[in-house]
């Protein structure tokens, strides 16, 4: 989460006009708001979550997704909260996450595998 914010930092700071995102319209820089809002909000599940002893799957299906719920492949709350579940436990950003875990967490989450457009 902290990378993907740090990331946001680095697009705003280019001062753009347009945004053409890997998900959803070309847009101005007002999407980097929310695209930064979203990791912040998945911090207090993560924590919660952490405390409660929930597995990042269980914290997603607890959550909710809030004004994020009408995001496309609302799926990937689970990957999102197991690299924030990481980060409270201290792991550093850019450390490998596991994979196998993520997908089966999202699968699971979703009810199915996700559709694939590439």
């Amino acid at each position: 989460m902290a990378g993907a914010r740090r990331a946001v930092a680095a697009l705003k700071a280019l001062g753009a006009r347009t945004v053409v995102a890997g998900h959803g319209a070309v847009t101005g820089p007002e999407v980097l708001e929310d695209t930064d809002a979203c990791p912040a909000f998945l911090q207090r599940p993560a924590r919660e979550g952490l405390a409660a002893g929930r597995t990042p799957l269980e914290a997603a299906r607890a959550a909710g997704l809030g004004r994020f719920g009408v995001w496309p492949d609302a799926e990937r709350l689970v990957p999102n909260l197991h690299r924030a579940y990481a980060e409270e436990r201290g792991q550093a950003v850019g450390d490998a996450a596991e994979t196998p875990a993520l997908f089966a967490g999202t699968v699971e989450f979703r009810g199915g595998l996700p559709a694939c457009h590439a």
